[in-house]
């Protein structure tokens, strides 16, 4: 399935609180050097931003079961075609077919002009094929990757045919979404079997955004994917910024305020970098936080 770059940047906002003992982890580090090669780039300074990117890839390579750096490669490549190193760039497109977490062929124009996405197509698809075959051969469990795509195919094939149900009902009603949430508690459900038998993967991030709105209730979904997803914070496997985000939505329902600033709704000036720092996140600067409280 193609990941929109969106869900790739909402993730590296995520985390749950933790004690006052909490101590970085790899993971935590992991999405410092992404942030901090996202701002080189947008910044100009390419070469260092490359350095970052790579210093990603490298703990991602470590953790086969991280699916994201696909998108990584594609970054890279968009500063090689900035630089006019065209085929250092495409090379990097291939490296993301081969390395990344989607099957269908990425989207090139969310991440370049038309001309250079025509200059990439006329490259890359005579050997996608070949490319989508070394994916497969390097992957340890393909079992796992078709199991999960099959399963967000799901999840978004409602979302994206909105419309075709809408046809079927004069408004979006209670039952219309009640349809919806009973299609997400399923899903959900399943997602959880797959979690018991692979273990978690980026992938199912969107599943679990899904279930925001029952977030910490008590449900067979997060009774069992809370203390899951901690305890793969505890090993490293993921960051401490995992839960932030739902602690922001649950926060901005409740009291019109985000707590770690990680959705673009008002946040407390006085304490949103400080929570932000305890679970690894940068500070927000204040322009930024401004804009916030100004919504």
């Amino acid at each position: 399935m193609r990941i929109k770059f969106f869900y790739l940047s909402i993730f590296f906002f995520i985390k749950i609180i933790s004690s006052d003992q909490t101590v970085k982890n790899e993971y935590d580090i992991y999405l410092h050097n992404v942030d901090k090669a996202n701002a080189l780039d947008e910044n100009g300074n390419y070469p260092e931003a490359l350095k970052y990117y790579n210093l990603s890839i490298e703990f991602a390579k470590k953790h086969s079961e991280i699916n994201i750096y696909g998108h990584l490669y594609m970054a890279k490549a968009s500063i090689y075609f900035k630089i006019n190193k065209s085929k250092q760039g495409i090379r990097e497109v291939e490296n993301a077919i081969i390395a990344g977490s989607e099957l269908e062929v990425i989207d090139y124009d969310y991440f370049f002009s038309d001309s250079i996405s025509n200059k990439i197509n006329k490259v890359i698809s005579p050997k996608y094929f070949d490319l989508i075959k070394k994916k497969f051969q390097m992957m340890k469990n393909p079992e796992a990757f078709i199991e999960v795509e099959k399963l967000i195919k799901i999840d978004q094939f409602y979302r994206v045919n909105e419309s075709l149900f809408l046809s079927t009902v004069k408004q979006k009603n209670d039952a219309f979404w009640d349809s919806f949430k009973i299609t997400d508690s399923i899903i959900a459900l399943e997602c959880v079997s797959l979690v018991k038998k692979f273990g978690w993967k980026n992938e199912m991030w969107p599943i679990m955004w899904h279930n925001r709105d029952t977030y910490k209730q008590a449900n067979d979904f997060w009774n069992f994917m809370i203390p899951y997803i901690n305890k793969e914070i505890d090993k490293g496997n993921l960051p401490h910024s995992f839960f932030a985000i739902y602690e922001d939505y649950i926060s901005k329902e409740k009291t019109g305020f985000t707590i770690y600033g990680t959705l673009p709704f008002k946040v407390d000036k006085n304490t949103v970098n400080i929570k932000r720092a305890e679970v690894f996140l940068p500070a927000l600067p204040d322009d930024v936080i401004d804009s916030f409280n100004k919504g």
